[in-house]
């Protein structure tokens, strides 16, 4: 694994940034070769931070995303399937608003 990342650096751009209003944050970023490396912080947790490399397909994470990660913030979401509100926030399954799926992009 470590030759396949030998080179590799990513930012939020093009990728999954979550936060949430307490300033806890998810992150899901691209590897080559497939799958995503999640990264998550919990700043009342220790540890606080966790990086795991996850094999999922983009349809697998999103399903986790609006079933794990409701009422967390979408500051960068650049996968399709994601259930948004008007405001960029992950919605509760039963919140109603009008918008559908979406993915917030750079």
């Amino acid at each position: 694994m470590l030759e396949q990342l030998k080179g590799f650096a990513a930012c939020e751009r093009g990728q999954v940034l979550l936060q949430a209003d307490d300033g806890d944050f998810n992150s899901y970023i691209n590897l080559p070769g497939g799958g995503y490396l999640e990264i998550t912080y919990r700043q009342g947790n220790y540890p606080c931070l966790n990086v795991a490399a996850i094999d999922i397909s983009a349809e697998e994470l999103a399903k986790h995303i609006n079933e794990k990660c409701q009422g967390m913030h979408a500051r960068k979401a650049n996968l399709g399937g994601l259930n948004l509100n008007g405001d960029g926030y992950i919605r509760d399954p039963d919140e109603e608003d009008e918008s559908d799926e979406q993915g917030i992009n750079d």
